[in-house]
């Protein structure tokens, strides 16, 4: 039974010298625990003493040389096998410099716990030597200030990186450790039920390589969480340098001094670079003239060119030739774009001039910024490129060697070989050279990126707003769109927008105070009133919208792109919509109904309230209001009670008793109807003796009325009712009720019989 030991001792005890495989000893050469499940790193990994690891180096180098140094006829069934031993010295040298790299990284551990106390105890750190102490400063020390902290940012990054990628070895080794000791586990179940004598060679060497790459894993992850530590501990020491240099950074920013003798010199010194370059370029142009005269010039007639390998010869120093006349070209090329960067040099350097003579608008600052980070883009896309040619012709050289050392005779290499090999090196030297202009420009562009930003820091209220009003000057000159020469802006878009909505509300209200007037000058009718109203404000709708299009220089053809997307949206989306819309102007135009006007649509009487756009709001008399699209107007059967005028025919019916007198009964249904004050008095009202009912003798009084709301006709109606029954009651005339007469058949005599069931019905089973 294998007993858990704490994570403090494995690594401590465990690294014991491997024993090989010997008659009677199969045991494995350390005996390290396997971490528990389930706990963190820190917790899982507890770190060993740099002596303990000294000592297990020794006993891991004693046994490494045993078993270097055993003869191959040795008894030993490992060290008989070469292949075998092979196998297990590699292990084994393996797990030494794996130890080896973990002493240095706990030496490393110590220094830096160390150096982490010296900041707070010193209270300063690494700046550069010749600062002094008291401003002003020159731009000289600003900078070599600002080329430190730039460097401790470019460390801070590279060990970023590290640690990632030392956190990913990690986990790799972590997961090999588990797959190891799964193997164990399993290759000491199989063993476990089997005597010691019958266990094979292979079989206990499986289980011992098991272990040794168990251990070899173990040891690498503690390797890796060490290493892990301190590249946190030395990226938390460069934070304090850096905020430190930042600091001082900044208080030396405040006191620069950049005389113009000072910029005098370094222009003077750009100009003499910029001679020096000129001269270069005159000679490269030269080489690359001659080169062109000498093999991209060169015609050979048939009757002069040389046959067999003569001609091969010949080609294949024409394509050495050739890498010549790629190589010059690649120099003149890259020395016009380092004359570009000299004069642009010039001009930075005049830029900082200003900047710290505080010469330079806070307004300018933004844009001033913006050129430089779109000239930073520009030469990094630039030093990539030449970085990938870079790489490209490591790669051609690297195949050219290749070549020439397969096919060397005599030691000795073609002549054109060498030749394009020194091309393609001298080709390799220019890229390497340019690209150190290359770096150096980029880090005099980063010096004035941060110049500015630290000024726009120090004016961020000011700067701040000017960019606001930069920003929001762009967007309101931002051009939309351009037809027919004409530049519609989105300030035009938004005067536009202004107009519309401002002259809106104004001809509504306008509209509204004449048409109120108009209609009381007039005395028009509400429903034509209204229909002038819409046609007004319709038409004054259209009149603001051609005036803001006028005003802002838009013309209509602008919203030609719109009649498209109009027209799909009629086609499949706005059939009905426009119906409707046409409907309306028909309705107001012919008006088979007007506002006011009583309408009964489906069996619903109600009261016309307004005819809009799209439909029509119907009043019922219980005040809910029953909206009707327009199209079902002139589509269906609308039964409109006021279309001329306020006059409706209305009757009663009532119902005498037989042998009653019916022209008393005409007379008094018309005397009811005559007293009433809003019955018309013309036409005038009649009775009908309207037919002989089953129970009654039924008559008619129909009368005219006028109404203006849907329940006046009801209301002279009941009134009509309430005289007539008051009437016949005072004459004695009987109002019919239904009634029905049986007959019975008394010829023969009735047969009555009574039921058990109906009479035992009403009677209490209880008693």
């Amino acid at each position: 039974m294998m007993i858990r030991q704490p994570a403090v001792q494995w690594l401590t005890q465990g690294l014991i010298c491997l024993s090989f495989v010997s008659a009677g000893h199969g045991q494995s050469l350390f005996n390290w625990p396997e971490n528990t499940p389930g706990t963190s790193p820190a917790e899982a990994e507890q770190l060993p003493t740099p002596e303990d690891v000294r000592e297990r180096i020794a006993q891991l180098e004693q046994q490494i040389r045993q078993i270097a140094a055993a003869e191959p006829g040795t008894a030993d069934p490992v060290l008989a096998d070469t292949s075998r031993r092979r196998e297990r010295l590699s292990l084994l040298r393996r797990l030494e410099s794996v130890l080896r790299r973990t002493l240095e990284a706990l030496q490393r551990r110590e220094a830096l716990t160390k150096e982490r106390t010296l900041p707070k105890e010193r209270g300063s750190v690494r700046t550069p030597p010749d600062l002094p102490q008291v401003p002003p400063y020159t731009l000289a020390q600003y900078d070599e200030l600002y080329d430190s902290l730039n460097l401790l940012r470019q460390q801070n990054d590279t060990l970023e990186l590290a640690r990632n990628q030392a956190r990913k070895s990690r986990e790799e080794n972590v997961r090999r450790r588990e797959e190891f000791a799964q193997r164990m586990r399993a290759l000491r179940k199989s063993q476990a039920d089997l005597p010691s004598a019958e266990v094979s060679l292979p079989q206990q060497w499986e289980l011992d390589q098991a272990e040794l790459e168990h251990r070899l894993a173990s040891a690498t992850v503690v390797l890796e969480t060490i290493r892990t530590e301190n590249w946190l501990r030395e990226m938390e020491i460069n934070r304090q340098q850096t905020l430190f240099l930042e600091r001082q950074l900044s208080g030396v920013g405040r006191h620069l001094v950049f005389e113009p003798a000072r910029l005098e010199e370094r222009l003077q010194d750009i100009a003499r670079q910029k001679q020096v370059l000129q001269s270069q370029l005159n000679k490269r142009t030269r080489q690359l003239q001659l080169a062109r005269e000498r093999w991209a010039g060169e015609s050979l007639t048939r009757a002069e060119a040389p046959a067999g390998s003569a001609a091969e010869l010949v080609g294949l120093e024409r394509q050495a030739g050739f890498a010549w006349i790629e190589t010059h070209e690649l120099g003149v090329e890259l020395l016009q774009e380092q004359q570009t960067y000299l004069d642009e040099t010039e001009q930075l350097w005049k830029l900082r001039f200003d900047l710290v003579q505080g010469t330079v608008p806070p307004d300018a600052l933004s844009k001033y910024l913006a050129d430089i980070r779109r000239l930073i883009d520009r030469v990094g896309r630039h030093f990539d490129l030449q970085q990938s040619k870079q790489a490209d012709l490591y790669s051609q050289i690297s195949a050219l060697e290749k070549e020439m050392t397969a096919t060397a005779t005599d030691g000795q290499e073609p002549a054109w070989r060498q030749e394009q090999l020194r091309a393609i090196r001298a080709r390799q030297d220019y890229l390497s050279g340019h690209l150190s202009v290359v770096m150096s420009f980029n880090l005099l562009l980063s010096r004035v990126e941060h110049d500015i930003t630290s000024r726009l820091d120090k004016a961020s209220v000011i700067i701040d707003w000017a960019d606001f009003r930069q920003s929001i000057r762009t967007i309101w000159e931002f051009e939309v769109w351009v037809i027919d020469d004409h530049s519609v802006q989105v300030r035009d878009l938004v005067v536009s927008l202004i107009i519309l909505v401002l002259g809106t509300f104004l001809v509504r209200f306008i509209i509204r105070r004449f048409s109120r007037r108009l209609f009381r000058m007039t005395q028009l009718k509400e429903s034509t009133g209204k229909t002038i109203e819409k046609l007004l404000l319709y038409a004054g709708y259209l009149i603001i919208l051609l005036f803001a299009l006028r005003m802002v220089n838009i013309p209509l053809a602008a919203f030609a792109f719109l009649g498209g997307a109009i027209a799909i949206g009629i086609g499949f989306g706005a059939q009905n919509l426009i119906n409707n819309f046409i409907s309306g102007f028909i309705i107001m135009g012919e008006r088979p109904i007007s506002i006011g006007d009583l309408v009964e649509v489906e069996g619903i009487l109600g009261r016309v309230e307004e005819i809009g756009a799209r439909c029509t709001h119907i009043r019922t008399g219980e005040n809910i209001y029953i909206l009707v699209p327009n199209s079902s107007f002139l589509e269906k059967s609308i039964t409109n009670w006021t279309l001329t005028d306020r006059k409706l025919r209305a009757r009663i019916r009532v119902g005498v008793a037989y042998g009653s007198p019916v022209r008393r009964v005409e007379e008094l249904l018309l005397q009811a109807a005559r007293d009433n004050p809003n019955v018309l008095r013309e036409p005038e009202p009649f009775v009908l003796f309207s037919d002989f009912g089953d129970n009654a003798l039924l008559f008619e009084v129909h009368f005219w009325i006028s109404v203006n709301r849907i329940i006046e006709r009801r209301l002279i109606e009941s009134d009509l009712r309430f005289a007539v029954d008051d009437l016949f009651r005072n004459a004695g005339i009987t109002i019919a009720f239904p009634q029905l007469d049986v007959h019975l058949d008394t010829l023969k005599p009735l047969e009555i019989r009574l039921t058990e069931n109906h009479l035992t019905a009403g009677i209490d089973r209880s008693d």
